[in-house]
């Protein structure tokens, strides 16, 4: 009896230090928002002024980031890194597939916005009126270089981000400058950890033993 004790003390904690150090070194999750905006918020279109056939905007490479929230340690003022200058603004879902590259603490966070679309109509610019849209962008976090967070899947949960934009431009403008406030956000929660097949198999091993023991007991 004290020999099975001994067996399922060493398994119950193997087992335990098995699922703790999947705990340490599981991938962190991120999560949380930060914004950014171009040099001075600017930026153009293909009309002068803002109407209902407005149909791209033009980037600065570089956009300004700031109002940080959660743990993605995204730095105020730190340069984020476009690869795609004109957004087309749609009337409907398409694939841009913009990039957005943010230098975070030990690294750079990568990501990749797949499918765009315009949150409701375009509010075109008169001499009483600014001119307003709203785009939304879906995708992921692809990449980290700092090693921090998972870009995979951890449980059942994808590092999945979007963007949110909103561009207004001032009423009885002549010009195709808009301001444009950009806001990228991430997952809030961390799904649970699974344990791993060889902890579950170490736990089902010493319960079998147990299983044994008592049999054989019985049957004596």
């Amino acid at each position: 009896m004290r020999k099975l004790r001994l067996t399922l003390a060493v398994a119950g904690a193997a087992l335990a230090a098995a699922v703790l150090g999947g705990q340490a070194n599981a991938a962190i999750m991120a999560n949380g928002s930060f914004t950014f905006a171009g040099p001075g918020g600017a930026a153009t279109i293909n009309t002068s002024p803002l109407t209902t056939a407005t149909s791209e905007k033009f980037l600065n490479a570089t956009e300004t980031t700031g109002g940080l929230t959660g743990n993605l340690a995204v730095a105020n003022g730190s340069a984020a890194t476009l690869n795609i200058l004109t957004i087309p603004i749609p009337t409907g879902v398409v694939n841009p597939g913009l990039t957005v590259m943010v230098p975070t603490t030990g690294g750079v966070l990568t990501f990749s916005f797949n499918a765009e679309e315009l949150t409701g109509p375009i509010t075109p610019t008169t001499g009483t009126t600014s001119g307003t849209f709203n785009l939304q962008f879906t995708g992921n976090l692809t990449g980290d270089t700092s090693n921090t967070f998972t870009t995979g899947t951890l449980g059942s949960s994808v590092a999945t981000a979007s963007l949110s934009e909103s561009c207004t431009q001032t009423a009885g403008s002549t010009g195709s400058t808009v301001s444009c406030g950009d806001q990228i956000f991430t997952p809030s929660s961390i799904p649970p950890l699974v344990p791993e097949p060889a902890s579950l198999a170490l736990l089902g091993s010493a319960l079998v033993g147990f299983g044994a023991f008592r049999w054989r007991r019985n049957a004596g």
